[in-house]
């Protein structure tokens, strides 16, 4: 084993030498001063414990060369790989941030492995609260948040009261807000007002009383009026929508805006400002939607089909003749070219669908060309049938999953119907003239889904893919439009 190690070490120039000792490669970087903070992102956990079980397993150059270059996109694993080898890098936040707006890395978390050390020590959830408080008003953040974190966990072990994880799911969200983390802050306001919702239900405390041993004496059930529900209420909504302005769901922002403070003037400068941005994107699509249309040819009126470039000969193709009309049919060429399609989206947060395979037996491919009097035409009409995936990110989660629903893949089909060469993609335009679309979605939970989009009782990283799904659509639609496009193009050259 020591032979191999050595002769992939001498192929990749010593770059795997990190990953493929023996032991967990995650402890390793812990004990290491210039490593230890990033073991305090799951995210980067996992991805450390991933290349280093792909070097185990490389044994051609090839394989060494993919994962050499696969941990050369990570600054992390750069350092982590060139300590390996002997040599020391540094990393600086910079190199982190250019590695995440670049798409290479997802935004590391902001807690520290010192943060998460401190807060380990706390033994209750009140203290845990209290101590994250303090952390705030020293501005010190990444603090605050480990000892919130710390605090909804100690939570659910003792005593599971919806107060204390309201505020520390809304301290939370503010935080993450000041940190630029749009997609965790609106997950986190979002949480505070489910438990805020469950505390309007039953606004009682419960108060426990245990012996020396550990064994319950006596409980007793309380109203606490100091606790202002509505305020909260208001405060976590304006956040969210604060959140969801970030990630430009404007429409939802203006909802949540609705819930927040009236008299308030951050909420009024929000909303002017949220309407701004909504009259400048209506504007920008009508624009675009104009050039669209403007620069589209070829379409003609119903029945007209598309026209071609005129045949430079006599001699017709094998195909269907009835007179001086001949007709070819290219369905089964086109629906090989639909069994090639690539169409991949990336949603916020690190999340993406994508259309996996053709459903052959399901679809109805028409493709075909007529040709009178050397005048050709391109007839197409379309119903389609795609099988899709939607992947969450892998991220650290700061709330809690109270039904265990940790996030996972969801899959289902999508159908692109009433595609011809009389109609158009368009969304939101006339059946008649537009391309139409159908999603399914396979094995969801019925409380999370109203038949169209996710409900309330979804969890953020579901009600992420569920609606994320929908842009499959436009994204399907136009790869299709370039298929087409090509098509004709080869068509025209002939």
């Amino acid at each position: 084993k020591k032979r191999n190690i050595c002769k992939m070490s001498e192929t990749a120039g010593g770059m795997l030498d990190f990953f493929v000792e023996e032991g967990d490669v995650a402890v390793r970087c812990a004990q290491i001063a210039e490593l230890r903070d990033y073991v305090a992102d799951p995210k980067f956990v996992k991805k450390v414990r991933e290349i280093s079980a792909e070097a185990k397993k490389a044994k051609s150059p090839q394989e060494i060369g993919d994962v050499t270059r696969k941990l050369m996109k990570d600054p992390r694993l750069t350092q982590c790989a060139m300590l390996g080898a002997g040599v020391k890098l540094s990393v600086d936040k910079e190199d982190l941030k250019k590695a995440a707006r670049d798409g290479d890395i997802e935004k590391p978390s902001p807690m520290k492995a010192d943060d998460l050390v401190a807060a380990s020590k706390i033994t209750t959830a009140i203290e845990a609260k209290q101590k994250g408080n303090e952390a705030f008003e020293k501005k010190n953040y990444a603090r605050a948040l480990a000892y919130w974190v710390r605090a909804l966990k100690l939570n659910r072990i003792q005593k599971n009261d919806d107060e204390i994880a309201s505020i520390c799911y809304s301290n939370i969200s503010i935080v993450l807000l000041r940190l630029d983390y749009s997609v965790r802050a609106e997950q986190s306001a979002t949480h505070a007002l489910a438990y805020l919702a469950r505390l309007e239900k039953e606004p009682f405390d419960w108060t426990y009383q245990f012996n020396e041993n550990d064994e319950l004496i006596t409980f007793s059930q309380r109203r606490n009026k100091q606790f202002d529900l509505l305020a909260c209420r208001k405060k976590n909504f304006f956040r969210r929508a604060c959140a969801r302005e970030r990630l430009r769901k404007y429409q939802a922002a203006l909802q949540d805006l609705e819930q927040s403070s009236t008299d308030d003037p951050a909420v009024t400068k929000t909303k002017d400002r949220i309407l701004k941005l909504l009259t400048a994107e209506r504007k920008a699509k009508e624009n675009a939607q104009k050039r669209k249309a403007e620069e589209k040819e070829g379409f003609k009126k119903r029945g007209a089909g598309i026209q071609l470039a005129d045949a430079q000969n006599s001699k017709h193709a094998p195909g269907t003749s009835i007179g001086y009309v001949h007709e070819k049919d290219f369905s089964h060429s086109f629906q090989r070219k639909l069994e090639t399609i690539n169409v991949h989206v990336d949603l916020p947060g690190g999340s993406h669908v994508r259309v996996d395979q053709f459903i052959q037996s399901l679809s109805n491919v028409s493709v075909s060309v007529t040709e009178k009097r050397a005048k050709r035409s391109l007839y197409y009409e379309l119903d389609i049938h795609f099988t899709w995936t939607a992947e969450p990110p892998p991220s650290f989660d700061l709330s809690p999953q109270e039904n265990n629903d940790e996030p996972h893949p969801i899959e289902g089909q999508v159908r692109l119907y009433n595609v011809s060469h009389e109609t158009h993609y368009e969304p939101g335009a006339d059946p008649n003239v537009a391309y139409m679309y159908q999603l399914a979605y396979k094995g969801l939970r019925s409380e999370w889904f109203n038949g169209e989009i996710a409900t309330a009782d979804a969890p953020p990283w579901a009600t992420q893919l569920i609606n994320g799904a929908h842009e499959l659509y436009g994204a399907l639609a136009k790869e299709i439009d370039i298929f087409l496009d090509e098509f004709r193009l080869n068509l025209s050259r002939q």
